[in-house]
């Protein structure tokens, strides 16, 4: 269940690194998942793989350790889906939004709660 959950937040997050460039892709005549959906429709995959990464995720924790690592999974992980959620809200407005540097800033929210949480769980089970 771990291994099926990082392969779904990666369905996710792989098509979003490449959002900021289709312009170029186009040009290359690189045909990426992403560019062959458009921007939103980027960010409605990434955000059901990523909805579905988490769902399953928290199964898994819920199972193996109860409800309450599961719980901080989610919680620790408010950030990330909040920052997706406005990025998103932005990008509608304006799509110039979707660039480099909010892609990268996406990265740092997912990444640091993700590595926050199994960290913590680290100490934890090892005390």
């Amino acid at each position: 269940m771990p291994a099926a959950a990082v392969g779904l937040f990666c369905l996710g997050m792989i098509p979003l690194l490449q959002i900021y460039q289709h312009r170029e892709d186009a040009k290359r005549g690189c045909e990426t998942i992403s560019r062959q959906l458009g921007v939103l429709a980027t960010f409605y995959l990434a955000g059901f793989f990523m909805a579905m990464g988490a769902l399953l995720y928290y199964l898994y924790l819920s199972l193996r350790f109860g409800k309450v690592p599961a719980l901080l999974f989610l919680i620790i992980n408010l950030p990330a889906a909040a920052y997706f959620i406005g990025w998103y809200s932005a990008v509608r407005k304006d799509e110039r939004r979707a660039d480099f540097g909010h892609v990268m800033r996406m990265c740092l929210f997912a990444a640091t709660g993700l590595n926050l949480f199994l960290l913590g769980m680290l100490l934890v089970l090892k005390s």
